[in-house]
């Protein structure tokens, strides 16, 4: 145990301490600010373009808040490592915007809250880093959530989960969080390229 914990990636603490902070931070606003906050398919026709970003701060409960948060705890002790305050804050905010864009045209889904959907999207993204630093697992990790996120569409989520969140889980939200992450490494890798010609040309 104090192996594990020993090596542990505690030079990136600052970044877990300031999303925790975020998520307590969010989740302490009064439920009447929140409802202003949360994604809301209505809302958003009539310009609150905020909710793109702030709806996915947002928590149903202190049992959502908790599962997310210790979710995103987990990913940081397995891929802190490979965080970068910048390059993290601009991933989660494509993420989010793209989430939200998926759940408005492509779902029914009228309103929606929560990290979730952002969570997958980390774990495609440690899971490709691993693989790209030759650790195998990363493989399993990604296979796993693939199968998570197809089993969730065919079958539908946890019924106890939904019931500890006191709301139904949004598994569009999780499909498109992988997407967008997929999306995303799509283009990291497109400009690696780029830059390795130029340099070569060079």
């Amino acid at each position: 145990m104090r192996h594990i914990i020993q090596n542990l990636p505690w030079q990136k603490w600052p970044i877990l301490a300031f999303y925790i902070s975020l998520f307590t931070f969010f989740m302490l606003i009064p439920a009447e600010g929140q409802s202003w906050l949360r994604y809301n398919y209505t809302e958003l026709q009539n310009q609150q373009s905020w909710r793109i970003i702030t709806g996915h701060f947002i928590h149903t409960n202190w049992y959502h808040y908790v599962l997310n948060t210790g979710a995103f705890i987990a990913l940081w002790a397995l891929h802190g490592k490979f965080y970068q305050g910048r390059k993290l804050f601009s991933f989660i905010i494509m993420n989010a915007c793209l989430i939200t864009a998926y759940i408005y045209f492509f779902t029914d889904i009228g309103v929606y809250s929560g990290f979730s959907g952002i969570l997958h999207g980390l774990i495609v993204w440690g899971a490709i880093q691993d693989i790209q630093h030759k650790d195998k697992t990363g493989y399993l990790l990604l296979l796993g959530v693939f199968a998570k996120v197809i089993y969730e569409m065919l079958y539908g989520a946890s019924a106890a989960t939904a019931s500890m969140i006191q709301a139904d889980v949004a598994v569009e939200a999780h499909l498109a969080g992988v997407l967008a992450a997929l999306l995303y490494m799509f283009g990291e890798l497109v400009k690696a390229k780029q830059l390795e010609m130029n340099n070569n040309q060079d």
